[in-house]
């Protein structure tokens, strides 16, 4: 039986879809054409696993709420915060050449955690923000 993945609950894309129809996301499967890299550091292989899932799954939410992530290619970077109190506490985005998502978690998060929290659909909403064609942004 293949495993169900968590609902994204409408709380969490609410934050992405300033402006936008939200839509509940219960299903998820990776559907994105941007090549992914994501790195880890300090995370053992079972929590890798959990991030890689997360981030993956928020992808789709965000591509199927938005619409496919507008470039060619993207990494996340992922970084333990020893003694976090929250599964994400810090994120930003590094329009660099490649354009990264850097995000520090608490490495014992669950999978559940981590979608309840709205910092990874937050951080990849702005990797639309300059490719928006709508006076309410600018």
């Amino acid at each position: 039986m293949k495993p169900t993945a968590p609902q994204i609950p409408y709380r969490v894309l609410l934050p992405i879809a300033v402006g936008f129809i939200c839509f509940v996301i219960s299903a998820l499967e990776l559907s994105h054409a941007t090549q992914l890299d994501i790195k880890h550091s300090g995370l053992s292989k079972q929590q890798a696993k959990t991030v890689n899932l997360w981030i993956t799954q928020g992808i789709d939410a965000v591509e199927q709420t938005l619409s496919p992530i507008p470039m060619d290619s993207l990494t996340i970077e992922v970084v333990r915060k020893r003694y976090a109190r929250e599964p994400v506490p810090f994120a930003q985005v590094d329009r660099g050449s490649p354009t990264k998502v850097k995000l520090q978690v608490d490495a014992n998060a669950s999978l559940q955690e981590f979608v309840d929290d709205w910092t990874l659909y937050h951080e990849l909403s702005h990797l639309y923000l300059p490719y928006l064609d709508t006076p309410h942004f600018g």
